[in-house]
């Protein structure tokens, strides 16, 4: 399987995230720790303009520069981890079940200081199979934050547009 490795901050990593999130053609999933890069929330926010599906679960909403107000007030389904533990992920997941399906993975962060101070890694996985594992994980994790559960005498409604 085709595998890319870039190291920040020597090999402008984000411009590869960036780029995976443009070559989106159906459905663009990410799952991390900390989301505050303008330039991927631009990609993302673009692509669900353009009619793909954008969904992403994020831990840290409330850091500063967080990308979860601007990536929901436009229309991008994000929901904030409130499950014990931290949600320590860093990963998107592009167009599964297409001809080039992606995982871009690593210790990067979808941060500025990720991008320019820190000694990161981030994998660009070409592979129908692992993107099937990470897509399954998101669904999972999606469904356990999305799908209120019923307490007798209470009621809580989610709906996405």
């Amino acid at each position: 399987m085709p595998v890319e490795l870039w190291f920040s901050p020597s090999d402008r990593t984000t411009s590869k995230i960036v780029n995976a999130a443009y070559s989106t053609e159906d459905e663009a999933l990410f799952g991390l720790f900390s989301f505050t890069n303008n330039d991927i929330g631009d990609a993302m926010i673009d692509q669900h303009l353009s009619g793909r599906e954008v969904r992403g679960i994020m831990e840290n909403i409330n850091d500063l520069g967080s990308e979860y107000n601007i990536l929901n007030n436009a229309g991008v389904q994000c929901v904030a981890h409130s499950l014990s533990g931290d949600f320590h992920h860093k990963y998107g997941i592009f167009d599964v079940n297409s001809t080039d399906p992606q995982v871009v993975t690593g210790s990067h962060n979808w941060s500025f200081s990720a991008e320019a101070f820190n000694d990161e890694n981030r994998l660009v996985i070409h592979d129908y199979r692992i993107a099937s594992l990470f897509r399954s994980k998101f669904e999972k994790r999606w469904q356990e934050l999305t799908v209120p559960v019923h307490t007798p005498g209470e009621t809580e409604y989610r709906v996405w547009e």
